[in-house]
């Protein structure tokens, strides 16, 4: 029907148990149909709820678990943490949902809320744009935290290795004298 996975199917006709097995057996939550739709594209156009939230958790395991996130199109092909993508001009963050690289949903937040008809489908997808840009934002502070505690073993490393180098040469002198 139109080029659609079995995944799209039962997403556009609310069909949530078989999208969660679906998702579960590792069904491709990116795969597109010819009209370029995805699965949570036509959740949200048939304004299917519990599909909707069904489909986000799902690119939410897909991109591993808590590191789903919002990333720029045509992003690196193994995003370890997400980041938040920047402003494309024209006054709207058109990051995308998921990761580039095989899991999520390559949609971008802006497409997703101009389907949204169903005032709780919207509220969904703003509540999952916010929580996954403050999950962003956690990611990079810890990124920062672990740069810096990096560059402060090494620097203790570095003087350690100096001091040894000392205490050699002071031995060495001192057995030479």
């Amino acid at each position: 029907a139109h080029g659609r996975t079995a995944l799209a199917l039962a997403a556009a006709r609310g069909h949530t148990a078989v999208v969660r097995v679906l998702l579960n057996a590792g069904a491709p939550i990116n795969a597109r149909d010819a009209a370029g739709e995805s699965a949570l594209q036509l959740a949200i156009s048939a304004s299917q709820v519990s599909t909707v939230d069904e489909l986000l958790r799902g690119a939410s395991r897909a991109t591993g678990g808590a590191a789903a996130g919002v990333l720029m199109p045509g992003g690196a092909a193994q995003q370890t943490h997400p980041v938040s993508a920047p402003d494309t001009g024209r006054g709207e963050n058109h990051g995308t949902v998921g990761t580039a690289g095989g899991g999520g949903i390559e949609t971008s937040w802006a497409e997703l809320l101009s389907r949204a008809t169903d005032s709780d489908i919207r509220a969904r997808l703003l509540s999952e744009k916010r929580r996954r840009e403050a999950e962003a934002e956690l990611c990079a502070v810890q990124e920062a935290v672990e740069q810096k505690q990096t560059r402060r073993r090494i620097k203790k490393e570095m003087a350690a290795a100096s001091r040894e180098a000392e205490a050699r040469a002071q031995m060495e002198e001192a057995a030479a004298g």
